[in-house]
Parts: C-alpha cells; structure tokens; sequence
C-alpha cells in the first residue's frame, strides 16, 4: 500500500508543535516511536506487565501519542494476534488495555522520542511556567482543570472555545454543576466539621506529598502528619494512633500504600479503630474542593 505510517493521538491531547517534527523521526525497522513512561516520572514499577518480566520497566511506553511504521506493523498479524490471545487468557497483565497490548508485542522494537512529544499535565505540572512547543497529553482526572491562571488550562482552553461543544449549553451545564458543587461543599464542611468535633487531626500521606497536604488542610504545629515511606509507616501509623486514641482523627489520604496495593484499613479495624470515629478515607475531602475536573466534564 503507498501509506507507509501513521501518526495516532489520543483525543485527549493538544498538539503545540509542528506536527511535521514527530513525522520526521526516522523509524527504520522499528514498529513505532514512542515515549516512555519512566522519564515521564509514571510509576511503572506498580504495572504488573513490568513486574513479572513481560515488559522492561524502562521500555514501558505511553500509548497516547504513536509513530506507527505500517509497513513493519503489517508483518505482525500473527504477533497482534497472539498477544490478544494471551492478554485474554491473563487479563491480569491487560489493566490499560491496546497500551498494554501494543507494549506486550513491541516494547522492544521501539524509538524512544523525547518527553516533549508527550508531555503528561498532571506530571510535574509545576515546571510549566509558560507552554512550549510539546504535545500536551490531559490524561487523568488531574491533567485538567478550569483555573485559568495555570498556563495548561488555559492553552486546553483556547482550543475548545474554537469548538462546536462550547456554546449556551455549554455554559448551562457548567453553571448547573457549579450550584451542585456547591451544595456538596457545603454539605462536606457540615461533615468534617462533625467529625473533628472535639478532636485534633491527625494525617497519613506519602512523603513527597507532605507540603501539598499542609497547603491543603492548613495543618497546624499541634497536629500529627505521618509521611509514607515503606510498610513500616503504616505501623507507626498504628503506634500513633493508639497513642492518641479518642483525642485524634486521623485522614488517610492515599488510596493505595504501598503503591502497589490498597490502603490496609483492615489493619486499622483489627486494631479496634473506627472509620468516621478515629480515622476517615481523607481523598473524600479532597476531591470536591481542589479538582475542577467534574467542571471540566460538565461542559
């Protein structure tokens, strides 16, 4: 066929750059360009594929953005097959679908691009003090938001006003969210107000995330911040709050700890401790007032 590649981007992102620059990477015999998720700052090391051996952490690719060697690819029929096979049989290795299907069969066949031919937003979001020329990948509920004074929102924002979605209902929706939010946050202030009643507060969190957590809940000297490093945080997580027990709350706000595994609250209740008493799931008291992406979503 005279088509010889292909350039695939997922829907979600902004392409800031002359498109021609990711055309003209040469390919050779690979099957694709890519950019690899380690680099990225991506946890791979959690990624089931990575760790039993299938993929190599550091050849992990992201499946967003794609230089796709047609003429290689149409050899792979049988390697395409093959790999849907065995992911069907092991849906344990197929969490993240065609990127975990296409990284199966071709991790190693690959030409690693440059980070700014994917540059994830809600990784190290903080170094974008002006955009540049990169494709933008808004993966994540936390890839985008509606707070103009950051540089990524408003570059998504240009674009979609340029849009047949944004028009008067549009607007109407985001309005209807926004007197929802506002309702939920009204109702979670009367909540978290209940809760500390009485109580000081007290927090488990990973340790890189320890300022954003003192920014966030506005945590005073007097209160207790326990730092995620290793299983034994959560011991000392239980140390503590046997120690405190009936004078503080404490908020877990990691879901999974380590990362790769839930949060044991099942240790907590063995201990005795009661969520909503002596400890709450803490991200309830973050995802309505700090992520605007529901907004987003509305509109």
């Amino acid at each position: 066929m005279d088509i010889k590649k292909i350039i695939y981007l997922d829907a979600d992102v902004i392409v800031n750059l002359d498109i021609k620059e990711l055309w003209d990477v040469p390919l050779a015999e690979k099957v694709l360009a890519v950019v690899p998720e380690m680099p990225m700052g991506v946890n791979v090391s959690s990624k089931k594929i990575c760790v039993d051996g299938l993929v190599k952490h550091e050849d992990y690719f992201n499946a967003g953005v794609l230089l796709i060697n047609l003429n290689a690819l149409r050899k792979e029929n049988e390697t395409i097959r093959n790999a849907f096979v065995f992911l069907s049989q092991n849906p344990e290795y197929s969490s993240l679908f065609d990127q975990d299907i296409l990284n199966y069969c071709f991790s190693t066949r690959t030409v690693k691009l440059p980070l700014k031919f994917d540059k994830m937003t809600y990784l190290r979001r903080e170094e974008e003090k002006s955009v540049g020329e990169k494709i933008y990948h808004y993966a994540t509920t936390w890839g985008l938001g509606i707070d103009q004074n950051d540089v990524l929102n408003r570059l998504w924002m240009s674009y979609f006003i340029r849009t047949p979605w944004f028009n008067e209902e549009s607007i109407g929706r985001l309005y209807e969210e926004i007197l929802k939010l506002r309702s939920e946050l009204k109702n979670t202030a009367l909540k978290l107000s209940a809760l500390v009643s009485g109580k000081s507060r007290g927090f488990f969190v990973e340790n890189h995330k320890i300022n954003w957590l003192k920014d966030i809940f506005s945590i005073r000297d007097d209160e207790i911040i326990i730092g995620g490093k290793d299983e034994n945080s959560i011991q000392e997580l239980l140390d503590t709050m046997k120690a405190v027990k009936g004078k503080f709350i404490f908020f877990i706000i990691t879901k999974r700890f380590p990362p790769s595994q839930n949060f044991p609250f099942d240790l907590l209740t063995k201990e005795g401790f009661v969520e909503g008493v002596d400890f709450v799931k803490g991200w309830d008291y973050l995802n309505l007032p700090f992520n605007s992406h529901q907004l987003v979503q509305a509109m």
